[in-house]
């Protein structure tokens, strides 16, 4: 089960973060969903325990290096 959980995490963070990041996303892991969204400044993530109703909103700073 960790084994599986780490593979999916690993899939979450290189559709959000990695060199192919997408715009937006919805992934559901178990009973916690979780959606991002994609601006010029940020990635804006929710997670959402479909269980509990419990919404965990986090903003993520984009940080573009300049050559």
């Amino acid at each position: 089960e960790s084994h599986l959980l780490s593979a999916l995490s690993a899939q979450l963070t290189d559709a959000i973060f990695g060199e192919n990041a997408q715009q937006s996303g919805t992934f559901t892991l178990g009973d916690q969903t979780v959606t991002f969204d994609r601006d010029l400044e940020n990635v804006n993530i929710q997670i959402t325990n479909s269980a509990t109703g419990e919404l965990t909103n986090i903003t993520v700073p984009l940080y573009l290096q300049v050559n």
